[in-house]
């Protein structure tokens, strides 16, 4: 069936337009539904047992089999999209014979999509519904009944969360009198919808090759490719539209041990095994705890993906076309693993129960469906509730003012955006919505109000004092600051960056001008215009971004397929920029930048970093310079942030350490309150920002010297 196949290089991160993560509420997940054993009794469960059949592609049992599967569907959950996608092939038991393979198409998206195709973004769960050919007779219980039953079960009890979901997000978008537009009709989110494939022809007919396998995935995955939808749709083809290819296989046999498989979704794979933490806690699971989590592997490093190997199975089409793939199937395989026991009988029900409560949990996590609407974001404030007091800055299509609500007193940043008649909501506000108003972390400037108007949308920001680049340009020796300051706020932004990376968001365009500090020494990261969420890998991002100073050498050099490590570089300058109080690598332009780059850190080679002459703006011509020790370069920092600091400025993006990582590095051991133990909060190094400040607030200098909005 499966083979275990080297894993591909692991490509960067894709960038898709969902929103960041919100932890399902203990509420809902206590009030799940327990699965029942009446859909999965082996002998008579509604679900399970008529599925507990030998399923090869072109028999019988097969017909039986799709019939049960789609009928499901149309009679239980009539508001799914039930479609087929039809294709045939020759096999190596039919010779030149077609054999036609079907696969089964479920889909739920919101009622206000329905006549607009390539506007929604789906959470896809897969399982293939065939069964081997050999031995006769093979039934394929854990391969895969078992799974799709609990895809079937999830579809209902997800169901009717969607529908009072969408029922409520339509209700209130029309009593504000407006249209649907975006999630929940916000205005600005991405429309997201559940999607399930049943895919027919995954066993292979005599060996596992890549021609005898995956006939269904196959050709569906080609087909979405080939779909082009119309030009002003949110995504290219039905391929793009996945944000996350769940796949399940061989599930069903007691103490499964799932690991993760690929870097790029891990934190998709640790939000399932929190979730399954918190059921299993809960008292909410029904099999017996074994030796290991069923999703055991969520503390694996990055370090541990390289040269690991995936199985083959049906997210490989997909996977080589950029869906992001998570893949629930154990290793090793269960012991029945192609043996004629993978039948009913071998089936572990209470571990089958449970997977369909942990992804139907994930699901409704991922749907987002306990995510309560404010008051702000359902603009019943105004923007006449807030008092303009001075301009904090202005950019290319907003501004910034200090403000003030006129209810409580408390001091706000107000962003106003100027709406074209024409273009309508700029794509920077859209993304900055989208994604601030989810993340809610200590070191990042908080989002409390989004207010619209006839011509201007205005976003209501925490109000923070000023921005690291002020900071700075008031300290004596040439804005360099003392070495506690720099740690605080180090650990401050490492905290920041791993929020967001955790929650599948690059910032993108980290700089002073956009970390905000206030009178307590706190540092937050602002302006989210250039941020942008990511799932899996493929060449969609722009290489315009990040201010020149502060951009990775693998973006300068015209990569569109960068990931979380851009921030990283970009930190690394940051820090390098506060023990100097100059930019590190100060170019003027791109090719410029390049080697400034490069006068200190080396000039690469094929040998030292793989695919390079492959970048767009790779020369041959490049002077070759030899690495300069970074303690010659800033003496000023102690051995152990030179260490810290080399780990972020890699010119490879692949060696470049994570902010998980950076946060325990052995620099900031200082900040910690005893060893082992809970790290106590750098803010207790006060940075002192009173000594830049305006006797009124604020900053005496109000512009950015190079523009931009103030940090918001």
């Amino acid at each position: 069936m499966r083979l275990p196949t080297l894993l591909l290089p692991l490509l960067p991160l894709l960038s898709t337009l969902t929103q960041a993560y919100t932890p399902l509420s203990t509420t809902l997940l206590h009030a799940l539904p327990a699965p029942a054993q009446s859909d999965y009794d082996p002998q008579t469960g509604a679900l399970l047992a008529p599925l507990l059949i030998p399923r090869v592609p072109g028999t019988e049992g097969q017909a039986k089999a799709q019939n049960h599967l789609a009928s499901f569907f149309q009679t239980h959950l009539p508001q799914w999209e039930v479609l087929w996608q039809n294709s045939t092939s020759t096999t190596p038991v039919t010779g030149d014979r077609q054999l036609p393979f079907a696969n089964l198409i479920l889909r739920r998206e919101p009622p206000w999509t329905r006549s607009r195709p390539g506007q929604v973004s789906f959470l896809t769960l897969v399982a293939h519904y065939d069964s081997k050919i050999k031995p006769e007779g093979f039934v394929g219980a854990t391969d895969s009944a078992a799974p799709c039953a609990v895809l079937m079960d999830v579809a209902r009890q997800v169901e009717k969360y969607l529908v009072n979901m969408w029922a409520s997000a339509t209700a209130e978008k029309a009593a504000a009198g407006g249209g649907m537009g975006g999630r929940g009709g916000g205005g600005g989110m991405v429309d997201q919808g559940v999607q399930i494939l049943l895919l027919d022809g995954e066993e292979a007919f005599e060996r596992w090759t890549d021609t005898d396998s995956l006939y269904g995935a196959r050709a569906l995955a080609e087909e979405w490719e080939a779909t082009v939808y119309p030009a002003r749709s949110t995504f290219q083809n039905p391929m793009r539209q996945i944000s996350l290819f769940v796949l399940l296989d061989l599930l069903g046999a007691a103490n499964p041990e799932v690991p993760s498989y690929f870097q790029s979704t891990h934190w998709a794979y640790q939000k399932m095994a929190t979730l399954e933490g918190r059921l299993r806690q809960a008292g909410l699971l029904e099999s017996k705890a074994g030796p290991k989590p069923f999703l055991f592997d969520s503390d694996k490093l990055a370090a541990h993906f390289s040269g690991a190997g995936y199985i083959g199975d049906d997210h490989v089409p997909f996977m080589k076309r950029g869906a992001p793939v998570l893949h629930l199937i154990p290793s090793p395989f269960p012991a029945v693993w192609h043996t004629m026991e993978d039948d009913g009988a071998h089936l572990d029900i209470p571990t089958v129960k449970d997977w369909a409560r942990i992804v139907t949990a994930f699901t409704l996590e991922w749907m987002d469906c306990s995510q309560p609407r404010t008051e702000a974001m359902d603009g019943k404030r105004h923007a006449a509730s807030f008092q303009q007091l001075e301009k904090l800055g202005e950019g290319t299509y907003a501004t910034v003012f200090k403000g003030r609500n006129r209810q409580t007193g408390e001091l706000v940043a107000l962003k106003e955006i100027h709406l074209d008649s024409e273009e309508g909501t700029p794509s920077t506000a859209i993304r900055e919505i989208s994604l601030m108003k989810e993340l809610k972390h200590e070191n990042i400037v908080a989002l409390h109000d989004v207010i619209h108007t006839e011509n201007k949308l205005m976003l209501v920001f925490e109000y923070m004092d000023g921005d690291l680049k002020k900071y700075m340009d008031t300290q004596g020796d040439r804005g360099a600051l003392k070495p506690p300051v720099i740690k605080s706020f180090m650990y401050q932004l490492l905290k920041g960056i791993d929020f967001c990376h955790k929650n599948r968001v690059l910032h993108r365009d980290l700089k002073p001008q956009n970390l905000l500090i206030n009178g307590k020494g706190q540092l937050k990261l602002g302006d989210f215009g250039l941020a942008r969420a990511f799932g899996i890998p493929v060449n969609t991002f722009s290489n315009e971004v990040v201010t020149l100073w502060y951009r990775a050498p693998d973006v300068l050099l015209g990569s569109r397929t960068y990931n979380t490590s851009i921030d990283i570089w970009s930190a690394g300058c940051i820090m390098a920029e506060m023990f100097s109080g100059r930019p590190l690598f100060p170019g003027t332009t791109n090719e410029d930048q390049i080697i400034r780059i490069f006068r200190i850190m080396g000039t690469p080679t094929e040998r030292t970093w793989p695919g390079l002459s492959q970048f767009p703006e790779y020369k041959t011509t490049w002077q070759m310079y030899a690495t300069q020790p970074l303690n010659s370069i800033l003496p000023q920092i102690d051995p152990l942030g030179i260490d810290l600091l080399q780990r972020m400025l890699q010119l490879r993006p692949e060696l470049r350490i994570s902010a998980a990582e950076a946060l325990t590095h052995q620099w900031f051991s200082d900040l910690m309150v005893g060893q082992p133990g809970p790290k106590q909060h750098p803010q207790h190094l006060q940075a002192q920002p009173q000594q830049m400040m305006h006797p009124h607030g604020g900053y005496q200098q109000t512009v950015p010297s190079q523009g931009g909005y103030g940090g918001y």
